[in-house]
C-alpha cells in the first residue's frame, strides 16, 4: 500500500514539474513574441499572436495535444489568404512528401496549384510543417515545441507566408490561366 502511494506521488509530481517547465517555456517565449509582435505592429499576449502580418491576417498560438500518456505543447499558425476561395479545401497527402490531397477544390484551382511558383512554394510550407492544411480561406500550419525566440518564430511564419503571398500574386495576377494555356 506503501509503494501504491509512492508511486502516485511520484507520478503526481512528474506531472506538476512538465506542467511547470511547459508553463515557464510559454512564459519565456512569451516575451520574445510580445517583441516581435511590437515590431510588426501586431498584438500578442505571452505565447499568443495575432494582427496583420505583411499584409496577412494572422494568428500564431499554442495548443496542447494529446500523444499516448503525454501532453505536448504545438505552435499553430492561422494565415488567411484574401484571394483564395473560400470552398477549396487542400490537405498534405502524406507526412512531409507536399503532395497536394485535394479534399474541395475545383478544375480552376487545380490548375493553379500546378502552377511552378505555387507548387514550390506548397511543397515548401507543407515540408516545413507536421500538419499543414488549406480550408476556408486559411492556411493552417503546426509543428511540435514552441518557437522560442524572435527569429524562431519568424522562421515559423515564413513557409506559410512565402505560401500565401505567391497564391495571392498568381490569383490576381491571372497566372493560373496562364499556365492553363501553356502547353
Amino acid at each position: 500500500m506503501l509503494t501504491l502511494g509512492i508511486t502516485i506521488g511520484v507520478v503526481l509530481l512528474l506531472k506538476w514539474m512538465m506542467s511547470a517547465l511547459r508553463d515557464s517555456a510559454v512564459e519565456a517565449a512569451g516575451s520574445d513574441w510580445e517583441g516581435f509582435a511590437r515590431r510588426h505592429e501586431l498584438h500578442a499576449n505571452g505565447a499568443f499572436l495575432h494582427g496583420t502580418y505583411k499584409g496577412y491576417s494572422l494568428v500564431v498560438d499554442t495548443v496542447e495535444r494529446k500523444v499516448g500518456r503525454q501532453t505536448v505543447l504545438r505552435a499553430v499558425l492561422h494565415l488567411m489568404v484574401p484571394s483564395m476561395p473560400i470552398g477549396i479545401e487542400l490537405k498534405r497527402g502524406g507526412l512531409f512528401d507536399g503532395v497536394v490531397n485535394p479534399v474541395r477544390t475545383t478544375p480552376a484551382f487545380d490548375t493553379l496549384m500546378k502552377h511552378p511558383r505555387i507548387a514550390q512554394s506548397f511543397e515548401k510550407a507543407s515540408g516545413s510543417y507536421s500538419d499543414f492544411y488549406i480550408e476556408k480561406g486559411f492556411l493552417h500550419a503546426e509543428r511540435g515545441g514552441l518557437p522560442e525566440t524572435a527569429a524562431e518564430l519568424a522562421a515559423f511564419i515564413a513557409p506559410a507566408l512565402e505560401l500565401a503571398i505567391a497564391l495571392d500574386e498568381v490569383i490576381r495576377s491571372g497566372g493560373a490561366q496562364e499556365q492553363r494555356a501553356a502547353p
